[in-house]
């Protein structure tokens, strides 16, 4: 550095001090230094833990691969080929997951997905040969895959055929998750069924659920109803709450009780019973169980009642006829 005989004059009529606003360039920069050091080494830190929290997602997300599903929009719906898949054995999973549909002409009835789960045995277990199992199903409104069979080549090779449906177009995504295994897509039509392992067509929850909106079962259109069911259904058991007035109130007694004559009149001119809906309304409109319960039951308490006088009427004969013989025997 240049020395400055004049600004050491200055420091000498001044005391010593330096001028006041002035700071000596080292000092400043070591102070600088202490200030800016602690903040580096705290964004340092920062930085290393995000990527050591960010890392195994990065390297599970190497286990997703994208692939196309077979192209089937030339060739008639049938068995094909869709994959290979390379894992090893010792339990290891793998998640196939298919978007596709039956056409492409702006329809959401042809729209479909399909979900496949398969993981290997422990290396010694096997049924019927094959060292794995798996299940599937399907969702949307058109069938993706109608049937699946995988086949196994080695303990550690398996062969996917599935039957596809016409049209899937040539941009359905075939998604395949694991973090060991590797898939090889194929797409040959195959000429008959394949041998090997049929996989189960099912959906199991295990977990309590709630269904906001309405559920149809056979059918998309539920009337506005909470539950549709179209076709046969089975029950271990069930309870219909009511709202409406059990019909007790027969047995009070100012029920006003039609007369078996009035009764009788009011079937043969509308050949059903009092209060209850004829043949054509009940196809026409369907029946509410709880409704029919009550009304059933309160058909069963008037014939209670009209059993009891008849009942009634009966013994008071019997005892008019018991009186009568007495007083012949008595002549």
């Amino acid at each position: 550095m240049k020395y400055d005989q004049r600004k050491f004059n200055q420091r000498r009529q001044s005391g010593g001090k330096r001028t006041p606003g002035r700071v000596c360039p080292v000092t400043s920069k070591k102070i600088l230094n202490k200030m800016i050091n602690p903040i580096l080494k705290l964004q340092h830190f920062v930085v290393i833990l995000l990527l050591s929290l960010s890392l195994p997602r990065f390297v599970n997300a190497q286990g997703v691969v994208a692939h196309t599903l077979p192209n089937v929009s030339t060739n008639a719906g049938g068995w094909y080929k869709i994959g290979t898949l390379t894992i090893p054995q010792n339990g290891q999973d793998a998640i196939i997951r298919i978007a596709s549909g039956v056409g492409y002409n702006a329809n959401i009835d042809q729209n479909g997905e399909c979900f496949i789960h398969f993981r290997t045995s422990n290396g010694s277990s096997a049924i019927n040969g094959f060292m794995g199992a798996a299940t599937f199903y399907c969702t949307g409104r058109a069938k993706i895959v109608s049937a699946l069979t995988i086949k196994q080549i080695t303990p550690g090779q398996f062969e996917f055929y599935a039957i596809l449906p016409q049209y899937t177009g040539t941009g359905s995504p075939l998604i395949t998750e694991t973090t060991t295994g590797t898939w090889a897509y194929a797409g040959d039509r195959q000429s008959a069924a394949p041998e090997g392992y049929q996989v189960k067509e099912e959906l199991v929850l295990l977990s309590p659920g709630a269904f906001i909106g309405n559920i149809g079962l056979g059918t998309y259109d539920t009337k506005g109803y909470r539950l549709a069911v179209n076709g046969d259904a089975i029950f271990t058991k069930i309870k219909v709450k009511t709202f409406a007035t059990w019909p007790d109130y027969v047995f009070e007694e100012n029920y006003a009780l039609p007369s078996l004559a009035e009764v009788g009149r009011f079937i043969k001119d509308n050949k059903h019973l009092p209060d209850l809906p004829s043949a054509a309304e009940v196809q026409k409109e369907g029946m509410d169980v709880e409704e029919m319960n009550r009304k059933l039951l309160q058909k069963v308490e008037e014939l209670t009642l009209y059993i009891i006088q008849l009942n009634e009427k009966n013994n008071a004969l019997e005892n008019r006829l018991t009186t009568l013989e007495k007083k012949q025997q008595g002549k």
